[in-house]
């Protein structure tokens, strides 16, 4: 199968607007929602197109003990080892704080291993940003029975499920926004069906072919003025996340993402993308802990500019996350696939 380059550096400069909006938040109390939140979103529409992509034709004949089997190890191989690595740390950091460790070791443990994507994964979370995988893993849990149902589907009996997600989504959001207010919404918003439109929309992508233009990059203006929008206007999070962007943005993001994905990207541009979605996943979660360090160390909050800060974030992540991704990260991944491979054979 062809790699699919543009989404990969789409994905990495997702997780770089992710690092932005906490270190601007974190370092200035600079709020900037859609940097951060729809960001993630973005990552929710890639990976669903990604996994249709992937395993639409593997899954094509139906499911089987092999097939279920490869795909969670695989799932288990690029999320679980670097989770647990970055929930440890911030279990470490939580109880040197003096936190609970009861409290603190609970909330390890359940992020460490995915189970808090079965349950509220908003409060669950012992690390910032891994709440948006527990929704992925809940994505993984059912995804296997999506690509078996959708794989003869018509592509406008997909779009018409995918809208009718995106309705179900809006009347969730809109309840939650209606009963919420900003400091109580989090945990009752972070639930599957939260999301359920993007990841719908991505399947949906999935299907289209891919037909190669010139003009795709225009898919980048557009997604990052959906992830962007609050520095140009300030939204309520209502607004953002209930109407009208829990109706507007899933199509806008998927829009662009498609685009993106059509678009003759030059080759120069390449190990860029390729570097870029390589790291992304580190970037995403390894930016809390350089923050913590970076501020407690030579740069303490609020104590100068905060766009020096934030390059400066933003550098030393790409750097760390880079240096994780290779020394374990990657060897983890293949060591888990490896190993599952040595066991199948010996079963066999």
């Amino acid at each position: 199968m062809e790699r699919m380059w543009t989404l990969d550096g789409l994905r990495g400069l997702a997780a770089i607007s992710v690092v932005i909006y906490h270190g601007l938040y974190w370092y200035s109390d600079k709020l900037y929602s859609s940097v951060g939140k729809f960001a993630v979103y973005l990552f929710f529409v890639l990976s669903a197109m990604t996994l249709a992509k992937v395993y639409r034709n593997r899954f094509s004949s139906g499911v089987d003990a092999i097939s279920l089997a490869t795909f969670y190890r695989n799932r288990v191989a690029r999320i679980i080892p670097l989770l647990l690595f970055v929930a440890l740390l911030s279990f470490a950091f939580a109880v040197i704080g003096g936190n609970s460790p009861s409290v603190e070791g609970s909330k390890m443990l359940l992020t460490a291993t995915g189970a808090f994507g079965l349950a509220a994964a908003g409060v669950l979370s012992n690390s910032v940003g891994a709440w948006s995988l527990g929704i992925e893993i809940a994505f993984y849990a059912v995804f296997p029975i999506i690509a078996v149902l959708t794989y003869n589907a018509r592509l406008r009996t997909l779009v018409a499920a995918a809208i009718a997600l995106n309705l179900l989504q809006f009347t969730h959001n809109y309840f939650v926004f209606a009963e919420y207010n900003e400091a109580s919404y989090w945990p009752v918003y972070v639930m599957p069906l939260s999301f359920a439109a993007y990841f719908a929309w991505g399947v949906v992508l999935a299907m289209l072919p891919r037909k190669p233009m010139t003009f795709g990059w225009l898919g980048l203006p557009l997604i990052f003025l959906v992830v962007w929008i609050s520095l140009l206007a300030d939204f309520s999070t209502a607004s953002l996340l209930a109407w009208p962007g829990a109706l507007l943005t899933p199509l806008l993001l998927a829009g662009g993402t498609y685009l993106v994905f059509c678009w003759k990207t030059p080759d120069v541009l390449l190990p860029l993308f390729s570097f870029l979605g390589s790291i992304s996943y580190s970037i995403y979660l390894l930016h809390p802990p350089v923050y913590f360090l970076l501020t407690r160390t030579f740069w303490p909050a609020g104590s100068g500019n905060a766009a020096l800060f934030v390059a400066l974030l933003t550098s030393i992540s790409i750097v760390v996350a880079w240096c994780v991704h290779k020394v374990f990260e990657q060897p983890m991944r293949h060591l888990i696939r490896n190993h599952w491979v040595r066991v199948n054979l010996a079963v066999n």
